[in-house]
């Protein structure tokens, strides 16, 4: 039951974000460039490291784990809209 009440809020989320643009214009997404991604509900920050962009999509890898999997997004994807550049201080 827990598990379907997550999964409505996630998709009533999503659905929500679509109204929204993007913080970072998809244009503007460069490869070997590193952006965060802020938590978005149960799901955790991250910070990414863009290997690859064709089209709609992008290959990335983590850089915040010691795991360092390596993903896909899409240009519609939650994560796409609230993609920001990293910036060191």
């Amino acid at each position: 039951m827990a598990d379907t009440k997550a999964k409505e809020r996630l998709e009533h989320f999503k659905a929500k974000m679509k109204q929204h643009g993007a913080i970072t214009p998809w244009e503007s997404i460069q490869e070997n460039s590193v952006y965060h991604i802020p938590p978005i509900l149960t799901l955790c920050r991250r910070d990414v490291l863009i290997l690859e962009k064709k089209g709609d999509n992008i290959k990335y890898k983590r850089i915040d784990d010691t795991d360092k999997k390596e993903g896909n997004m899409a240009r519609t994807s939650v994560y796409a809209k609230v993609l920001v550049k990293r910036k060191k201080y």
